[in-house]
C-alpha cells in the first residue's frame, strides 16, 4: 500500500494525493505469481479522471512504478491492477 501511495505522491499534485485512500483488495498467491488488486476510491468523478490521466495513461505509468517496486521487493513475479473507484463503480477513460 505505501508503494501506491508513493507513486501516487510522486505523480499527482500533493493536495489530491494526500487525500487518497489507497485499498488492497485482493491479495492472490498462483504459483510463482503474486496478483495483488487494489481500489483508489474517489470522492470526485473530477478526482478519479485526475488520477486516470489522460488515455489513462498516468494510471498505466503509477501501475508500473508499484508493479517495479513492489516485484523487487518481493523478488518474484508480479501482477498489479490498480481500480480508481468514484461511488464504489469502477471508472474508465472513456466515462
Amino acid at each position: 500500500m505505501d508503494s501506491i501511495r508513493a507513486a501516487l505522491l510522486d505523480t499527482l499534485p500533493a493536495n489530491v494525493a494526500y487525500v487518497l485512500q489507497p485499498q488492497i483488495s485482493e491479495w492472490n498467491e498462483d504459483g510463482e505469481v503474486l496478483q495483488i488488486v487494489a481500489d483508489i476510491p474517489c470522492e470526485k468523478q473530477r478526482i478519479g479522471k485526475l488520477v486516470l490521466g489522460k488515455g489513462g495513461q498516468r494510471i498505466v505509468d503509477i501501475g508500473k512504478r508499484v508493479n517495479d517496486h513492489m516485484s523487487n521487493l518481493f523478488a518474484r513475479q508480479l501482477f498489479v491492477r490498480i481500480l480508481v473507484k468514484h461511488n464504489k463503480k469502477v471508472m474508465s477513460i472513456l466515462s
